[in-house]
């Protein structure tokens, strides 16, 4: 996998698919680039773990994300925690 965790702006999917990488790990795209997003997965035909971040204190309120990441169908979804 390859991205470690940038912003999707910052991704080249060419270059990662061209390296011999099968997939990205990053954030969870705006709405407003979701679709650029699918269809780069499908383009380059890789894989995705998606990052979701909660932020302390209302851990379960960040969770949120986790709906729009599974309309994505991420193979792996990774949680990290970050405080305020």
């Amino acid at each position: 996998m390859r991205g470690h965790g940038r912003p999707l702006k910052k991704i080249n999917c060419k270059d990662i698919k061209a390296a011999g990488y099968d997939g990205i790990d990053v954030p969870l795209p705006t709405a407003q680039h979701e679709g650029e997003f699918k269809f780069l997965l499908r383009e380059y035909d890789l894989r995705y773990i998606a990052f979701v971040q909660t932020v302390c204190p209302d851990h379960h309120g960040s969770f949120a994300e986790v709906t729009r990441v599974a309309e994505l169908r991420p193979n792996h979804l990774a949680q990290h925690k970050r405080l305020q």
